[in-house]
């Protein structure tokens, strides 16, 4: 489970950071599947 929060604040911190909707949390998780 820690990989996966690890995993989840990176892409919301990416997503943060370019002040945008990408990459989007919702495609991370499809990717996850």
């Amino acid at each position: 489970m820690t990989k996966l929060s690890v995993n989840v604040n990176k892409v919301a911190w990416l997503r943060n950071a370019r002040g945008g909707s990408n990459p989007s949390i919702k495609d991370f998780f499809k990717d996850l599947h």
